[in-house]
């Protein structure tokens, strides 16, 4: 096993073409934790193997701090309210239980200690914490986080959510009223990072995730099981007058601003985003669908070819996709080129998991540059496929089976969960689906563009 040069994470190393993770203990602890940490990430790709091994080494580094004992006064607190709460006190006819018990000796020494060292104020808090009087909110978000089984991106802006949460009610529980004045401060007086207060769309997801968040401590038990959530039916005053227009909805993209779009961008020379524009022009996926789709997703095998996507934002989203007869030679060229497992093997990932965020932006500023404006964005090419499909006559079920969409009734998503076969999808997007650009193949207009 050797250690990887060329990046930026410190503790990722290489064995054959499989990345690891690895983490000296300090010598300290070796005893306890033993020599060192170390653990596959299961992939042979660097940026994804990067990804992983930022959050296995945290949670290392969060487990060498807890065996030295660097905790903070309030899970100290937590950790006494645990010890006292197995102190049994007597039954009501008086057996069994003690009516006093020796911890309670050590632990009113530890109150007097904290007393002396911060003050009264800190020793009240410390007490009310460990009597389970007051529960600090902060040492519970990481805890519930790690519950949550939602898209990397979601997590981190449930995390920054909960966040402000954590700032303005440090201590719970809480009353109805506190998220009330809460709801107007969000949206009237505080100053969110664009210096505004926030939207009450952006307010009402703040208020959602803390709500959620509210309801675990009292289902875990962690807050009175009889208490009531105060984020609950909460009174979402906006203060009068004319309110702010909801976002337009986005339009869909013509067949001849697809056209003027595949041309800027092969004039651009950025093929990369040729090939994403493309392939979603023929097939309504989302952007990051496209992103994560890897070489053992494509299906050359089968009569129509297709390919899987088996990473979407829905359940809906996971789907098997027709090849556009126009898309044929370029998939097969992509697959055998590929330096990777990915289709796209020269995208990087964010901090969020995605792949596509670096593509999106480069579309975004070319087709600003083209005079496009906020209705029209990279997802419009879901919106004019759909609409391509359904104005060529085809079967509601059969266009939703090729975009993704949730059908929404009994019978469709119940009694025909395969959905509509690939020769039926294949039939309709060839029908459907039409370009100018269509008289020569899509591999022979993207070595056209590189000559430029």
């Amino acid at each position: 096993m050797r250690k990887v040069s060329n990046s930026k994470v410190k503790g990722l190393y290489i064995r054959g073409r499989t990345y690891y993770a690895r983490l000296t203990v300090p010598k300290d602890l070796k005893s306890t934790l033993g020599y060192e940490f170390v653990q596959s990430l299961s992939t042979s790709d660097l940026n994804e193997a990067e990804s992983r091994a930022v959050l296995l080494l945290r949670d290392w580094r969060i487990t060498i701090e807890n065996a030295r004992g660097t905790i903070s006064p309030d899970q100290k607190a937590l950790r006494w309210k645990a010890e006292l709460n197995k102190i049994k006190p007597p039954t009501e006819n008086g057996r069994g239980g003690f009516d006093y018990d020796p911890l309670e000796d050590v632990y009113h020494e530890q109150l007097e200690k904290i007393e002396e060292s911060s003050g009264l104020e800190q020793a009240q808090r410390f007490n009310k914490i460990a009597k389970g009087q007051l529960l600090p909110t902060k040492e519970y978000v990481d805890i519930f986080l790690a519950t949550r089984t939602v898209k990397p991106r979601t997590l981190q802006q449930e995390g920054f959510r909960l966040g402000l949460m954590v700032d303005k009610f440090p201590t719970l529980p809480i009353r109805k009223s506190d998220v009330n004045k809460w709801w107007i401060e969000l949206t009237q007086t505080h100053i969110s990072k664009t210096g505004k207060p926030y939207s009450q769309e952006t307010a009402n997801f703040i208020l959602i995730i803390s709500g959620t968040f509210y309801q675990f401590l009292i289902d875990q038990g962690h807050l009175d099981e009889d208490s009531n959530n105060p984020f609950h039916n909460v009174s979402k005053y906006n203060g009068g007058g004319k309110q702010k227009q909801k976002a337009v909805m986005r339009l869909p993209w013509s067949t001849k601003e697809i056209e003027l779009l595949v041309k800027a961008t092969c004039e651009k020379g950025d093929t990369d985003l040729l090939r994403f524009v493309l392939i979603v022009a023929h097939t309504g996926a989302r952007i990051n669908e496209i992103a994560m789709l890897k070489i053992k997703d494509i299906h050359f095998e089968t009569d129509p070819p297709y390919f899987s996507i088996t990473d979407s934002k829905t359940r809906a989203g996971i789907r098997d996709v027709p090849i556009h007869p126009y898309l044929n030679e370029l998939f097969y060229s992509m697959t055998k080129e590929s330096t990777n497992e990915y289709l796209f093997p020269n995208l990087t990932f964010t901090s969020n998991g995605e792949r596509a965020s670096a593509v999106g932006k480069r579309f975004g500023n070319l087709k600003s540059k083209l005079g496009f404006g906020p209705k029209k964005v990279f997802h419009s090419f879901r919106h004019t496929v759909t609409t391509a499909l359904l104005q060529a006559g085809t079967d509601l079920n059969i266009a939703q089976d090729i975009v993704g969409h949730e059908k929404g009734n009994i019978t469709a998503d119940t009694y025909n969960a395969v959905g509509s076969s690939m020769q039926q999808r294949f039939n309709a997007i060839t029908n459907a689906l039409s370009y100018d650009f269509h008289k020569s193949t899509g591999l022979t207009l993207l070595a056209s563009c590189e000559k430029q």
